[in-house]
């Protein structure tokens, strides 16, 4: 068994996996903990047909200019709004299709919280599909599966990361695309599925019970800050502060997939019909803000007929500025920085060391004052906080006009 191709180019996709007609692929975790495809050359007919699949090696998607940006929250749906992590546009997007009669393919996690894509036909399947989940994602078979729908005559939503959307393009090839809608999310990077596992396992260990849940953005205190949330069988609930709520560091940190290093789709132009992301910087009331904001791009007419029918009765819409953008989401738009130094180092420390002095060594010292200072207060205080700067900056606003 030998990896396809050079793991720096691949993005994890699968779509060479999910076209092979031999089934000679099974995606496997490298090294460093990232899917990647593995192929069994004493099956492999050499057909090339893995090579026309791959976003990579035959990028057959376009890239857009977006048309408009918007900023939107759902609206009369509180119960909805708390379980999104932002202003519940994806969500939106999905609840329209569904009710449609279509389809909808997203990420969610396994009962051994793996972060997996998968379908979702009726409304009450979409919960699973609420949040964000700072992980890369096992695709399965939702290419195929998309595919098939596709064929069946029904709409479809595919929701994931830009190169997860390109690899659809690409897979799809000639299939009629018509009823195919696709949204592409503002992504900094894919943190590796096999240090999440690590880190599941000691946070289990530590409270010595078994993870049913895992919200990377509870809004128990408010929206704004990574608040992240995890449920014990099912009950007990834990806000995670301190160093056992380090693991979306390594996201901001730079240990990320290799392929993040050299991605195409961290511009402006993007390959979705619609992007959907945070949308921070905004000076909006502070009611308002805490409900959650997101930050919606309209990048095809596709996107544009769908939004103006079936989204402006039911979201909040305001239409911003290319400025308003970069101001909020800058770092998700620009080429990501420079593989840190010490990036294989880390990465074999991760199997050896145990999580807190992985943090302690590795984690905790590059962060920012400021990010440990914040990690290390209480949520309720972390939220009183950020409602004061936003308070001040809204009266500074108002003081200049």
């Amino acid at each position: 068994m030998t990896k396809l191709c050079d793991a720096s180019a691949c993005v994890g996709c699968g779509a060479c996996a999910q076209i092979c007609p031999k089934n000679c692929f099974s995606m496997q975790l490298d090294k460093y903990g990232f899917w990647v495809p593995v192929v069994d050359r004493n099956v492999c007919v050499k057909c090339g047909l893995c090579q026309k699949a791959c976003p990579a090696l035959s990028p057959t998607y376009t890239l857009h200019e977006p048309h408009a940006v918007l900023c939107a929250t759902l609206k009369n749906r509180p119960e909805v709004l708390k379980k999104s992590s932002s202003g519940g546009l994806a969500y939106a997007l999905s609840h329209a299709i569904i009710k449609q009669g279509g389809v909808v393919f997203g990420a969610a996690y396994t009962p051994d919280m793996q972060v997996v894509h998968q379908e979702v036909t009726d409304l009450a399947g979409l919960s699973a599909l609420q949040g964000s989940k700072y992980v890369q994602s096992h695709l399965n078979t939702t290419y195929q599966q998309a595919k098939k729908r596709l064929l069946e005559g029904k709409q479809v939503l595919f929701v994931g990361t830009p190169c997860q959307i390109a690899g659809l393009y690409t897979y799809l090839g000639n299939t009629p695309q018509g009823k195919l809608l696709t949204c592409d999310l503002l992504c900094g990077g894919a943190p590796a599925p096999g240090l999440f596992a690590k880190y599941i396992a000691y946070l289990e260990g530590k409270f010595k019970q078994k993870i049913t849940c895992f919200n990377f953005r509870s809004k128990k205190y408010g929206y704004g800050y990574l608040h992240l949330l995890s449920t014990f069988n099912g009950r007990k609930s834990v806000l995670l502060t301190g160093k056992d709520s380090s693991f979306v560091r390594t996201l901001g940190l730079g240990y990320v997939r290799n392929s993040c290093f050299d991605c195409p789709f961290r511009s402006v132009q993007r390959v979705g019909d619609i992007t959907a992301g945070d949308f921070w910087n905004l000076l909006v009331p502070v009611k308002q803000f805490e409900q959650g904001l997101s930050l919606g791009l309209v990048n095809t007419e596709k996107g544009h007929s769908f939004i103006k029918t079936h989204l402006a009765p039911v979201m909040q819409l305001k239409t911003c500025t290319l400025q308003d953008l970069k101001n909020s989401q800058n770092v998700s738009i620009r080429p990501t920085k420079k593989k840190p130094a010490d990036y294989d180092e880390f990465f074999k420390q991760a199997k050896e060391l145990s999580w807190p002095e992985l943090t302690k060594r590795y984690i905790w010292p590059k962060s920012s004052f400021k990010h440990n200072l914040m990690d290390l207060l209480p949520p309720c205080v972390t939220s009183v906080l950020r409602r004061t700067i936003l308070r001040v900056k809204l009266w500074r606003q108002q003081k200049a006009k």
